[in-house]
C-alpha cells in the first residue's frame, strides 16, 4: 500500500486523535492518479532519482544559474516537501561540480605567499 492510499484510508475513518495532524495532508486527482500534498506542497516519495530531479530543476536554472543552498531550498520548498529535504538539498548543492568549481574559498588553509622585497639599509 502506498502512502497516498494509507492516508486516504485514515482520512476517511476520521480518527479523532490523528485528525488534527491528518488535516495537513490532502489528496488530489490528476490524470486519474492520486497526488499527495502536505501543507499544500506536493509530497515527494522516498525515490532518490525523483528527489534529485526535483532539486536539479530548481538548482540548475537557465535564467539564474546555480543557486546556493539556501535559495535552492527556499525555491524547492515552495512547491514540494519530503522528510529531510533541507539536508538533501544542502548535500546536493555541496556535491554540484560547477558550484564547487567556481566557489570562492574564503578560508584557505595556507595563507598566500607574498615575498618580501629586500630592503637595503645605508
Amino acid at each position: 500500500m502506498d502512502a497516498a492510499n494509507a492516508i486516504k484510508i485514515l482520512l476517511e475513518k476520521r480518527l479523532k486523535e490523528l485528525n488534527s495532524k491528518l488535516e495537513e495532508w490532502t489528496i488530489e486527482q490528476f490524470e486519474g492518479k492520486n497526488i499527495l500534498f502536505y501543507q499544500g506542497r506536493n509530497y515527494v516519495p522516498n525515490d532518490l532519482e525523483l528527489r534529485k530531479h526535483v532539486t536539479h530543476k530548481y538548482h540548475n536554472t537557465v535564467t539564474t544559474g546555480h543557486l546556493g543552498e539556501l535559495k535552492t531550498f527556499n525555491t524547492v520548498r515552495q512547491h514540494y516537501w519530503w522528510p529531510g529535504m533541507c539536508i538533501f538539498v544542502k548535500n546536493y548543492v555541496k556535491g554540484c561540480g560547477k558550484c564547487q568549481q567556481f566557489k570562492i574559498n574564503r578560508n584557505p588553509t595556507n595563507p598566500a605567499f607574498l615575498p618580501i622585497q629586500n630592503v637595503k639599509s645605508n
